[in-house]
């Protein structure tokens, strides 16, 4: 048995009926981590009607995560302005590789 407090996590995405269907590849995305004992999630739901939607949701999740694990503070710390910033993060990486 386990010790209380003890947590696990696992993550899968998997293709959706429709978009077998229509022989698209799953759109989805996700990620966890530990950072200083803490656990991390992350996930992205791919806009299936764009193009490449795939490679934005992975390169969304790994932009946030890295942001996450490379910040200086706690991560009870994490302020609004922090959390935009991530979102910009991750904004100006999905432009970047769309150009």
């Amino acid at each position: 048995m386990e010790s209380e407090g003890q947590w696990h996590a696992a993550g899968k995405s998997i293709v959706g009926s429709s978009h077998v269907e229509r022989g698209l590849p799953c759109q989805d995305f996700n990620a966890l981590i530990n950072v200083n004992g803490r656990r991390v999630v992350a996930l992205a739901d791919g806009a299936g009607s764009a193009k490449c939607c795939q490679t934005g949701a992975r390169l969304a999740v790994e932009t946030i995560i890295s942001a996450i694990a490379s910040y200086p503070g706690s991560l009870r710390d994490i302020t609004d302005v922090a959390a935009l910033e991530f979102g910009r993060l991750v904004r100006n990486e999905l432009v970047e590789i769309s150009k």
